[in-house]
C-alpha cells in the first residue's frame, strides 16, 4: 500500500463535514489535517492510527468529544489546542506523552482523567479555564511545568502517590483552587508551582518533601492553613508572609534557615521558638511582626540579616546569641517599644542604622 493510503494529510478545512470517521487503514494523521475544520464536531479514529501530528484538530472549534485510540503512544503539541467546544476527552493508558499546548484554549473542558502511563505533560492543558477537576492515576511519576497553568476554575485535584516531583508553574494562576493536598511521596515543589492562587487557603503538605521552592506559593494571599514538614532544612522566603491568623509558631528541630520575608508581616504573631539547628536568618525574616513580644536568637545563629526585625513595633525583650557577629542595618530599626538589648561579646561591628528610631531604648550594651 503506498504513502497516501496510509496517511491523512492536510487539506480538508473547505471540504470537512459534522461527523468524520477516519478509514481503518490509515496509519497517520498529519500535522493540521483537520486545523480550521469549523464544522467538524465528531471524529472517529481507528485503532490502526499509531501517529497523529502537531496541530492535527487545532482550531475545530465544533468538535466536542474525542476519544484517542489505544494505538497511540504520545499526543502531539497542540494537537486540540482552540477546539473550544471540546467537553470530553479520553485518554487511554498506552499514552506516555502529552505534548506542550495539547489542549491549551480548550475553554468548555471541565474535567480530565491522566492516566498512570503519563510521564510528561508540559503546558498540556494551559488556559483550560473551565476544568475544575483533574485526577492522576497512580503511576504518574510528575505534574508537568506549566501543566495547569491559568486554569481558573479548576477546584479539585486527585495527585496520586507515585508522584515525586511538582515542576514550576504547575498551578500557576489556578484561581479558583481553595484546598489542595499534596501526597506522601513528594520531595520537591519548584519555583512558582502555586503562584497566584489567590483564593488557595489550605495546603497539606507532607514529610517527605524536602526541597520547597521560596515561590512556589508567591502571590496566594489568602494562604491561612500550612504546616511546613519535619524533612525540610529551610524555610522557604515568604512561606508565611501575611499571614494575619499566625499567632505562635515553634520552628521544628532541623531547620538550619530562615529565609527572606519568612514571617514578614504576620502581624498577630506574638511568639516565635527558634531552636538550636537554625545558622541563618536572612534579610526581612521577620519584619512587620508587630505584636510580637519577645526573641531569642540561639547560639548556633551566625547569620542574622538586615531589617531581620524591623518595624516588630510590640518587641520589648530581645537575647542574642554568642554566634552573632555582626549587627546588620535596621536589624531593630523602628521597634518603638524596645527599651534595651544586650550585645554579645563575639560582636565586632553594628551597622550604623541597626537600631534607628528605637523611641523608649534607654540600654544597648
Amino acid at each position: 500500500m503506498n504513502d497516501i493510503n496510509l496517511r491523512l494529510r492536510q487539506g480538508f478545512q473547505d471540504q470537512c463535514p459534522a461527523s468524520v470517521t477516519i478509514p481503518s487503514f490509515v496509519t497517520i494523521v498529519d500535522g493540521n489535517a483537520f486545523e480550521g475544520c469549523t464544522n467538524l464536531e465528531r471524529v472517529t479514529i481507528p485503532n490502526s492510527v499509531t501517529t497523529i501530528w502537531s496541530g492535527a484538530f487545532q482550531g475545530c472549534t465544533s468538535l466536542k468529544s474525542i476519544t484517542i485510540p489505544d494505538s497511540v503512544t504520545e499526543i502531539s503539541g497542540y494537537l486540540f489546542a482552540g477546539c473550544t467546544s471540546l467537553e470530553r476527552v479520553t485518554i487511554p493508558n498506552s499514552v506516555a506523552k502529552i505534548w506542550q499546548g495539547t489542549f491549551d484554549g480548550c475553554t468548555s473542558l471541565k474535567s480530565i482523567t491522566i492516566p498512570g502511563s503519563i510521564t510528561e505533560m508540559e503546558a498540556a492543558f494551559y488556559g483550560c479555564t473551565a476544568l475544575e477537576s483533574v485526577t492522576m492515576e497512580r503511576g504518574v511519576p510528575s505534574i508537568g511545568f506549566a501543566a495547569f497553568q491559568d486554569c481558573t476554575g479548576l477546584k479539585n485535584v486527585t495527585i496520586p502517590d507515585t508522584v515525586t516531583t511538582i515542576e514550576g508553574q504547575a498551578f500557576w494562576g489556578c484561581t479558583a483552587l481553595e484546598s489542595i493536598t499534596i501526597p506522601e511521596g513528594v520531595t520537591k515543589i519548584e519555583k512558582l508551582a502555586f503562584a497566584e492562587c489567590t483564593n488557595l487557603k489550605q495546603v497539606d503538605l507532607p514529610d517527605s518533601l524536602t526541597d520547597l521552592d521560596p515561590s512556589a506559593f508567591y502571590g496566594s494571599p489568602c494562604l491561612q492553613n500550612m504546616t511546613l514538614p519535619g524533612g525540610l532544612t529551610t524555610i522557604p522566603a515568604y512561606s508565611f508572609r501575611d499571614r494575619t491568623d499566625l499567632t505562635s509558631y515553634d520552628i521544628p528541630y532541623g531547620v538550619t534557615t530562615i529565609g527572606s520575608q519568612a514571617f514578614q508581616g504576620c502581624t498577630n504573631l506574638t511568639s516565635i521558638t527558634i531552636p538550636d539547628s537554625v545558622t541563618t536568618i536572612e534579610n526581612y525574616a521577620f519584619e512587620k511582626c508587630e505584636s510580637l513580644a519577645s526573641i531569642t536568637i540561639p547560639d548556633s545563629v551566625t547569620s542574622l540579616g538586615g531589617y531581620a526585625f524591623f518595624r516588630c513595633w510590640d518587641l520589648t525583650d530581645v537575647k542574642l546569641g554568642d554566634g552573632i557577629k555582626t549587627i546588620e542595618s535596621g536589624l531593630f530599626s523602628d521597634c518603638q517599644s524596645l527599651t534595651g538589648v544586650d550585645i554579645p561579646d563575639g560582636v565586632t561591628r553594628i551597622a550604623q542604622d541597626a537600631f534607628r528610631g528605637l523611641i523608649k531604648c534607654q540600654n544597648i550594651t
